[in-house]
Formats: C-alpha cells, structure tokens, sequence
C-alpha cells in the first residue's frame, strides 16, 4: 500500500482503492461515506470545511464561546461524517 493518499475537493467521481490517508475537502456526507467504502476502515480520513463563515467577526470577539458556537452549527454534520 502506498504511503500517499489523496486530496479530494468536494466529490471524486473515479475509482478508489484501499490507502493509508484521504483528506477531503467541502464533501458531503454522502461523498464521505461512500470513500470510506472504497478506501477501508484502515484508512485515516480527515475532513475539512473551508467555510467562510458570515459572522465570523462577531465569533471571534470571544473566541472560546465563538468556538463552542460553531461546534454546536456544525455537531449535527461532524458526527454524520464520523459514523
């Protein structure tokens, strides 16, 4: 198995194999279950939003209760990714 792995931005329509890291990028849900399908269990996935976020001066104004804000936004879909 190779050391590499791939960068996928937003979707990836081709084939995929079992390998060691897949970082995906702004991919759905569905994106990120079917590549965890086709790479194995084995496979360290990371997973990034590049999001802008429209209130982001006022969230960082108090960073920790900003933070704590934004995990709250985004719990519903970080734990659809993780299962």
């Amino acid at each position: 198995m190779s050391k590499l792995g791939l960068h996928i931005l937003d979707t990836y329509p081709g084939a995929l194999r079992p390998m060691r890291v897949v970082k995906l990028v702004d991919s759905s849900v569905e994106t990120c279950a079917r590549v965890r399908q086709a790479v194995g269990p084995g496979c360290l996935m990371i997973y990034r939003w590049c999001l802008t976020e429209p209130e982001q001066d006022r969230l960082l104004v108090h960073p920790h209760d900003g933070a704590l804000e934004w995990h709250e936004r985004y719990a519903d879909a970080m734990r659809a990714i993780h299962a």
